[in-house]
């Protein structure tokens, strides 16, 4: 249960600092942070995960992958 809720704890922070740079976050958890994204987000979504310590996804999602 400890490391389900640091993963939790750590997760938050990161979508806090999303939310805080403008970005609409969908959920947090299980070491991922999902983000409603439009294109031109995307790039600099990529530049602040990197910078927070997060690995963001290499592959561009489906367009029907998440609504």
């Amino acid at each position: 249960a400890y490391i389900r809720a640091y993963d939790r704890a750590a997760c938050g922070r990161v979508a806090a600092a999303f939310h805080n740079a403008g970005f609409v976050v969908g959920s947090y958890s299980s070491g991922r942070v999902l983000l409603f994204l439009n294109d031109g987000q995307r790039e600099r979504a990529s530049k602040l995960a990197l910078e927070l310590g997060m690995i963001p996804p290499l592959a561009k999602e489906p367009e029907h992958a998440q609504l």
